[in-house]
């Protein structure tokens, strides 16, 4: 597991990354991921693994 320092300015949360801060948004109304869950400032929630038949895998694949 990879942990990030995220930033939550302005109703958005942005991941902090090498080269700078990065939007932290699919576009879905709910979270999903290949994790089965997520944690953020110490709270941990449930995650699905797609979204109307979407997954993190389809959507990174070339």
């Amino acid at each position: 597991m990879t942990t990030l320092p995220i930033t939550y300015k302005d109703g958005h949360l942005f991941l902090e990354l090498e080269d700078g801060l990065w939007l932290f948004d699919t576009g879905a109304p709910t979270s999903f991921g290949e994790s089965k869950e997520i944690a953020l400032d110490g709270r941990r929630s449930p995650m699905s693994n797609g979204y109307m038949g979407l997954s993190a895998s389809s959507l990174s694949s070339s």
